[in-house]
């Protein structure tokens, strides 16, 4: 397996212009990722996989305190129930319209808890307590099975969940958009996700809510690190056990510093020592680009006969010319040290006004439109506005990715089965740019 891997790795350096890849926890995709690691191509995991691992927790009894089914599975015998009958199902879909609260309201199923779907175990309970009353209906008339029905404990478990899980489901939500920079939320999404678990383990909490924020918390700080520990330290990945990545990644913090909204980092959980590493490290940063950038005039200059490359070499006889050629060395490498101080100087400077600058960040959509604040601001800021194009390009999770491979399966269908591949990808480019190409024809307009 791992020649494959390395030789795709290899054709993805070599052949394409890449920045990041974002996958998910698979050990396969983890190989592939520490080979792009040493193609220098960032790995990240999705971070809508990772949270679902979490709340996959939900599942176990243990979870729970003393109980013998999580739950959580009883939930799902419940939908599987109605999920296998069509006469109970139309019992459902009747049985609201005897309660007010459920007037002028659109009847509704229940909603079908899938591994594999992300923020759905908090949909399937979030519709199973809207439909309490109409499921209390037909538990009296016989219509559940004693064995799949919910007591009150039951009924409290699920609400504590839905509590619980509300803002994994709103982190997961908000970071598989494609349309508006996600990774630049991933930091204060997590953040605000260990607070409700934090939150849901006090002493204030039911039983139900504190054992399972216990259970999830502990799950949560393998893959993110505990809240003592720093956001942001020395710039390189953590791996732990079976080489898999550990705490925040960097890319997602840098990228939350480059969005022009959330540059101060405050509210996130990030501590001031963590910002001073991250200032420093974007330092660094800053000067490789300045210094790639004058190493792509010095190549251009070479190719006219100069090189520059070779060491001078010194003649070996003290002699009058010996020491000319010597004190202009010495002067050529304090002029270096110079450049490169200064070069560091204006880097700071930069860094500086940027933090210091007021932004203010148009809206598009529901969300603020960093790209094109930097489109405005980039030759006021050209070093962090070059970081911020690969930066902010980023995806937090993979479902862009999964949409298209989705969109393929309906145009590569069975009746398809003879669709030249480049007509194939053609009709796939029209139809995830067409919502794109038709609003630049309506501004033109």
């Amino acid at each position: 397996m791992y020649g494959p891997l390395a030789t795709v790795a290899r054709e993805v350096s070599e052949e394409a212009t890449i920045f990041s890849v974002t996958t998910d926890t698979d050990p396969t995709m983890n190989a592939f990722g520490q080979l792009l690691e040493e193609k220098k191509i960032i790995h990240l995991y999705c971070t809508d996989h990772v949270l679902q691992l979490t709340c996959r927790k939900t599942f176990l009894r243990e979870s729970f305190g003393n109980v013998d089914v999580s739950p959580i599975q009883k939930a799902t015998n419940i939908v599987s129930h109605f999920q296998s009958s069509t006469q109970a199902t139309e019992k459902l879909h009747l049985a609201p319209k005897y309660f007010d609260e459920y007037t002028n309201k659109r009847a509704v199923g229940l909603f079908t808890d899938c591994k594999t779907r992300w923020w759905s175990t908090y949909k399937m309970c979030e519709r199973i307590l809207y439909l309490k009353s109409a499921l209390r209906v037909l538990e009296g008339s016989n219509d559940i099975p004693v064995e799949k029905r919910l007591n009150i404990d039951d009924w409290e478990a699920i609400k504590s969940v839905t509590k619980v899980l509300k803002p994994f489901r709103d982190a997961q939500l908000s970071l598989e958009g494609e349309k508006y920079v996600s990774s630049s939320y991933v930091v204060p999404h997590i953040y605000t996700c260990r607070c409700s678990l934090e939150h849901g383990k006090s002493a204030l909490q039911p039983d139900s809510i504190r054992e399972l924020s216990e259970t999830m918390s502990k799950d949560f700080d393998v893959r993110w690190g505990r809240h003592e520990d720093p956001i942001f330290d020395t710039g390189y990945v953590i791996r732990g056990y079976r080489s898999r990545q550990e705490g925040m990644h960097p890319a997602f913090v840098i990228s939350t510093f480059l969005h022009p909204s959330l540059k101060a980092l405050n509210g996130m959980g990030v501590s001031a020592a963590s910002k001073v590493c991250l200032d420093d490290y974007i330092l660094d940063l800053m000067v490789g680009v300045t210094v790639a950038s004058d190493d792509g005039s010095s190549d251009d200059e070479s190719d006219n006969g100069d090189d520059n490359d070779g060491a001078v070499v010194v003649p070996a006889v003290e002699n009058a010319m010996a020491r000319i050629i010597q004190e202009n060395i010495t002067e050529q490498d304090d002029n270096s040290l110079s450049s490169e101080y200064s070069i560091r100087e204006e880097c700071k400077d930069e860094l500086r006004n940027y933090k210091r600058n007021v932004a203010r960040v148009p809206m598009k959509g529901k969300f603020p439109d960093a790209i094109g604040w930097w489109k405005k601001y980039d030759k006021r800021f050209p070093r962090l506005g070059a970081l911020a194009h690969k930066y902010l390009s980023i995806q937090a999770t993979s479902a862009p990715s999964e949409r298209i491979f989705s969109l393929a399966g309906r145009i590569i269908e069975d009746r398809r089965t003879r669709l030249d591949p480049d007509t194939a990808g053609q009709l796939l480019y029209v139809a995830s740019n067409y919502e794109w190409y038709m609003e630049q024809i309506r501004i033109r307009i």
